[in-house]
């Protein structure tokens, strides 16, 4: 679900071609703030999924795992965050 949103809100902060429309500030405002709920269903099962992974992999049910699983989420959420615009970039840059 949390992808499907994301894809319709793309598809109206563009607009898509075929929408033959304009681009409307308020438009764009409510598909971000809906991207963000929309982001949050991407990634809260994703956690979730981790954490019950770790669990059948031993490790046990308390705050050192969570601890642990979340680090190890945010870390790599962050280096994507990072690496994608720079790789982009680069690739904006040398591909023109």
């Amino acid at each position: 679900m949390g992808t499907s949103v994301n894809v319709i809100c793309f598809l109206f902060i563009g607009p898509a071609p075929f929408f033959h429309s304009e681009t409307y500030l308020s438009v764009v405002i409510f598909c971000l703030a809906l991207q963000g709920a929309g982001l949050g269903g991407q990634l809260v099962p994703s956690l979730l999924d981790m954490l019950k992974t770790a669990k059948q992999h031993g490790f046990p049910d308390d705050y050192t795992t969570y601890a642990l699983v979340s680090g190890i989420f945010n870390a790599f959420f962050a280096l994507g965050a990072f690496l994608g615009p720079t790789i982009g970039g680069i690739m904006d840059d040398y591909m023109d």
